[in-house]
């Protein structure tokens, strides 16, 4: 993140992944953009007109998903923070602001999520990344980061063990290199 190398830890068969989303949205925007043109040149140039802004208006998630603005969730370790992703939402805790890890297991729930608690030294934490159209930002305090980790590769227990072995030792500077995978395959192995 920010120009650093990092371990990701994403699931590239995400349900609802931005590449259905592209395809559905796609599949719905141009047919009313092709009837819009017909008509448009035709005999009913303000049905075409309605038909095309009603395609436009379909195609304007497409477009925010193709750039990059809306994008799926996703948890990042980099040498000096840990970043997570969500819809519209990205929160960065330095690892020496890092005060507390739970998941499900930790508090005796099954929601799939992990915790990730900052020191409140750290500052703010959260930068919203949704665009113009502001999403809802996820997280119950400006201190707290919410990993909803149902569709990554390693179950919350593992990630949230991972992220605590991490935060304990002083091997954060090996994330973004081959031997970080070693670890992480090593920690993923042992819970």
């Amino acid at each position: 993140m920010w120009g650093q190398p990092g371990a990701s830890d994403r699931d590239h068969r995400t349900p609802g992944s931005a590449r259905g989303t592209l395809t559905l949205g796609l599949l719905i925007a141009v047919p009313f953009v092709a009837g819009g043109l017909v008509l448009l040149v035709g005999d009913a140039p303000a049905a075409g007109a309605l038909l095309l802004a009603v395609g436009g208006y379909a195609l304007v998630p497409v477009v925010f998903i193709a750039s990059g603005r809306i994008s799926p969730g996703g948890l990042w370790l980099t040498p000096s923070a840990v970043v997570v992703r969500d819809q519209g939402l990205e929160s960065r805790i330095p690892w020496p602001a890092l005060v507390a890890v739970a998941a499900d297991d930790d508090v005796g729930t099954a929601w799939g999520k992990v915790l990730l608690r900052a020191d409140a030294s750290a500052g703010p934490i959260h930068r919203r990344r949704s665009g113009p159209w502001r999403a809802a930002a996820h997280t119950p305090l400006p201190s707290l980061a919410v990993l909803d980790a149902r569709w990554l590769a390693l179950d919350p227990a593992v990630t949230a063990q991972l992220l605590r072995d991490y935060q304990r030792s002083s091997h954060t500077s090996e994330l973004g290199t081959p031997a970080s995978l070693g670890t992480i395959e090593a920690s993923a192995g042992s819970v």
